[in-house]
């Protein structure tokens, strides 16, 4: 078999990278996407050194697919391993559906699609309200393929109103990329390690927290890249103006305690040394903890969270950040044996779904040594300049917000302003 990766988010190694635009265009805006591909992989026999040019396309929203490119994986390759993410849901953007519809249209090998997901904040009916680009899209990837590999129950019933029946639930291929024999050991707390965060995970205890990164541009950008903090930058990241994350946040760039990868091994590793556990919004920072042997829980409230932890039984805590919960009691009650226990039998479906598209079980070649993805530090000096106008600009956002809010109903424009100008941030 020599499989070919499309949109495959996952940075090749060696890479330096330095401008955070051409970075989280790579990635797809998450490094948990990155971590889909690198699993499947793993789990084909391969490793991150297969990954070039020659080998993968990137991101299929950034960059459509070239015809002439097509012909020669037609040519070269025997499959299309097609990495997905919650990709049925109303708020993105055509683009990534026209271009994926181009290449499965040029593309006439075996096409293997898997983690598609969905998701749905609108309140509104998701398979009566998708676009035709996306409806489109979903009706040529279910001919092109033999069977989907599907994140959990919520997706199956959106393709079964779109009268899509050829899936499997798998949840996510990154879940099993560590084989067969996981398990996720028992440990004692140890005062000497902190607690993982991912997303806009916050807590009281924020001396604790160790970030990981994901998709969080403003961060990222005060400890990794040069370029400017932008007003779109902070208008993708709402829950960055609650307080309870800022000051979270702050703390942990102040400590030295924030971490974003490319790559994937050094990811898990740091995991694995540093953290009793893993919190946060983030499920592909739960699924790399758990795959570190150490134990995890998810707080989004989302749908593509919701399917997935149910489905794989990864510890799901909605609604849990900002909580003032002891994290250690909270730790203490993650049942580890029951994850440990009903791996087998999803390790088992998920080769199943791999046979029913007529591929061999995994192979899963050890980790190997190759040139690690380079992400350059900040100068603290520079990290402390970005962090003070990350929160000058937060104070100054949070303001506005109340100002629009509450002048409407009060008109009390002159005593706001006698307000603000004797009491200034102190208020906020």
């Amino acid at each position: 078999m020599i499989p070919y990766f499309l949109n495959a988010n996952l940075y090749p190694p060696g890479s330096v990278i330095s401008d955070s635009t051409a970075f989280f265009s790579a990635v797809s805006t998450n490094t948990g996407n990155s971590y889909i591909t690198y699993a499947m992989l793993r789990l084909m026999g391969k490793n991150s050194e297969y990954l070039n040019r020659k080998t993968s396309h990137g991101n299929l929203y950034a960059a459509p697919l070239d015809p002439a490119e097509a012909e020669r994986i037609n040519a070269e390759f025997s499959h299309v391993f097609f990495t997905l993410q919650d990709h049925i849901r109303l708020d993105f953007e055509d683009r990534f559906y026209v271009h994926a519809c181009d290449a499965l249209e040029r593309l006439h090998l075996p096409i293997i699609a898997y983690s598609l997901g969905a998701n749905n904040t609108s309140g509104v009916s998701l398979a009566k309200n998708l676009s035709p680009a996306k409806r489109r899209f979903l009706a040529m990837l279910s001919k092109k393929c033999a069977v989907i590999g599907i994140r959990g129950a919520f997706t199956a019933s959106i393709l079964d109103e779109l009268g899509i029946h050829n899936y499997h639930i798998t949840g996510c291929p990154s879940y099993f990329e560590r084989g067969p024999n996981r398990c996720i050991p028992h440990r004692p707390w140890s005062d000497a390690l902190d607690v993982g965060a991912t997303g806009f995970f916050s807590h009281p205890d924020r001396q604790r927290l160790r970030y990981f990164l994901q998709s969080e541009v403003i961060p990222a950008k005060i400890v990794y890249f040069t370029d400017a903090l932008l007003k779109e930058d902070y208008a993708s990241c709402g829950d960055l103006i609650r307080k309870p994350y800022m000051d979270s946040l702050s703390a942990a760039i102040k400590r030295g305690n924030i971490a974003l990868y490319a790559d994937m091994d050094a990811w898990r590793d740091d995991i694995a040394n540093h953290v009793n556990f893993v919190i946060g919004t983030r499920l592909h920072g739960a699924i790399m903890a758990l795959n570190a042997g150490r134990p995890a829980i998810v707080t989004n409230i989302d749908m593509r969270s919701a399917e997935t932890c149910k489905f794989l039984g990864i510890p799901y805590y909605p609604r849990g950040s900002g909580l003032p919960f002891n994290l250690r009691a909270i730790y203490e009650t993650i049942d580890i044996e029951n994850i440990n226990r009903r791996y087998g039998a999803l390790y088992d479906n998920f080769v199943e779904w791999l046979h029913r598209n007529e591929l061999p079980s995994p192979a899963i070649t050890p980790s190997v040594a190759c040139s690690a993805v380079r992400l350059p530090i900040n100068p603290l000096e520079v990290q402390t300049e970005r962090l003070n106008a990350m929160r000058h600009t937060i104070k100054s956002r949070r303001i506005k917000r109340l100002w629009a809010k509450f002048r409407p109903r009060t008109g009390l424009v002159v005593k706001g302003r006698a307000l603000y100008a004797k009491w200034g941030w102190r208020l906020f």
